[in-house]
């Protein structure tokens, strides 16, 4: 065989296999996708939240797009993160001019509207971010909507403020993520409603009636959820069922001197020491600070037989103590007057409860019994400062206050971080650095090509 012969099939074997490898690696990444992000914020990944609700789903939802050609981009931006996490995930663009019968079965009548098909129901956004879309997905794959009640009528924090000091954020964050909110006057209702899924008392001032600690009582004690929200110095409404459930609540104000390092004011405590709960593991592997601005502290006096497990959500630093002198214009520790950290300044209590059954007149077996016990649940805030407007975005409030909520509604797969809000970052520089960096990008780079260039320039001329 001539050796031109040679070389033309030598160079013919080598290129089929360069197109095999690049065929055999295209093939590969087709069946195994893989996507990096490697922005500071993550903006470009899903949060734990949108990905634990994906990895949940059992069956199709469908996510249509009512776009133009020009802004077409935005949707596949956002639903191909989707797409990518869950084979559930279907994505259709729609034209509204073109798909009249499909943009009149949606009652669609401008562009840019996203259309969320579910099992359960049908949900519309015009907001193109993950949390709007997330959100979309949890209200169509609930089967029903559950409710929160918020007890009113004794200064507690309201819903309808829009103040520094309400609660109009978290009523939103609520309702974004499928809950019906409701104001509950126990002196008007005279009943906690059988449909609450979770009671909570944020910040009351004022002392309740007798009749409306019966009727809280009478609600945890047959299985319902309480998330009860204290403050330093206002009255301790359920201390009867607080000392039932062996949890004793300081008199105090939290003081921490470290908290100054980042804040002002070392009355508003910088909490990192979770525990491994449900509501808090996530907060904790992130390493995301939480902040509860003028906070008590309380402990539980429980043992191992007592019947009410206890569990610290967050603690203070050990520098930190319980202050009881309020009005002490300079904070200092007094040993045997104030207590000493860590505090706890969150937990999540639970409780079996056994259901009576006024049918059965025997008594029940040790079966039947299990049949009827229930898990009744309590968190509490030293702080109902936390989910106000002012604070509940500050670094992990959010998190942890709708955690809480999603616990004791028993929406587990909901207790998660939630999407980053997309903000813009930017690199800080000394001086120096900065004169470091005009020099290489402004001198030195275009001298070095210039000099490149006079070189290959004279190579050239001798060749």
């Amino acid at each position: 065989m001539k050796r031109q012969h040679k070389f033309h099939i030598h160079n013919s074997t080598v290129l089929l296999l360069a197109v095999a490898v690049v065929a055999l690696i295209n093939f590969v990444t087709h069946r195994h996708y893989k996507k990096w992000d490697l922005s500071q914020a993550k903006q470009f990944s899903l949060s734990d939240q949108t990905k634990t609700l994906l990895s949940k789903l059992d069956k199709k939802i469908q996510l249509i797009g009512f776009f133009d050609k020009t802004t077409e981009a935005t949707f596949d931006d956002l639903v191909d993160k989707y797409t990518y996490e869950s084979k559930y995930i279907e994505k259709r663009l729609a034209d509204l001019d073109v798909d009249i019968g499909l943009a009149e079965q949606h009652d669609i009548r401008q562009k840019n509207v996203i259309v969320v098909v579910g099992p359960q129901k049908t949900v519309k956004i015009t907001d193109f971010t993950e949390e709007d879309l997330t959100n979309a997905l949890t209200k169509v794959t609930q089967a029903q909507q559950k409710k929160l009640y918020f007890v009113s009528g004794h200064f507690e924090k309201s819903l309808k403020d829009d103040q520094r000091e309400g609660l109009s954020q978290l009523k939103q964050e609520l309702e974004n993520t499928g809950y019906t909110i409701e104001e509950l006057s126990l002196i008007q209702k005279s009943l906690v409603p059988v449909d609450c899924s979770v009671l909570v008392i944020a910040g009351a001032q004022k002392d309740f009636f007798p009749k409306e600690k019966e009727l809280i009582e009478a609600y945890v004690n047959k299985g319902g959820h309480l998330f009860y929200l204290l403050d330093p110095k206002a009255p301790l409404a359920l201390k009867k069922l607080l000392d039932d459930w062996k949890v004793k609540v300081h008199d105090n104000l939290i003081v921490d001197p470290t908290s100054q390092l980042f804040l002002p004011d070392p009355r508003i405590v910088v909490a990192l020491n979770y525990s491994e709960h449900e509501i808090v593991k996530k907060l904790s592997e992130k390493k995301v600070y939480t902040l509860f601005p003028w906070t008590r502290s309380f402990e539980s006096l429980g043992d191992s037989s007592s019947q009410v497990s206890f569990q610290h959500l967050t603690q203070t630093t050990d520098q930190a103590w319980g202050e009881t002198s309020y009005n002490d214009k300079k904070f200092k520790f007094d040993a045997g007057k104030d207590l000493k950290g860590p505090l706890t300044v969150a937990a999540a209590l639970t409780k079996k409860i056994l259901k009576s059954n006024d049918a059965k007149e025997s008594t029940p077996s040790h079966s039947e019994l299990k049949d009827e016990e229930s898990i009744t649940k309590i968190v509490l805030f030293g702080s109902s400062g936390i989910v106000s407007n002012d604070a509940l975005y500050a670094q992990g409030n959010r998190d942890l206050v709708l955690n809480t909520i999603s616990w004791l509604a028993g929406d587990i797969e909901q207790v998660s971080i939630r999407p980053n809000k997309a903000g813009l970052y930017t690199l800080q520089m000394s001086k120096n650095q900065a004169a470091t960096v005009g020099l290489l990008l402004v001198v030195l780079m275009p001298l070095g090509i210039l000099v490149f260039g006079i070189l290959f320039w004279i190579i050239r001329r001798k060749k």
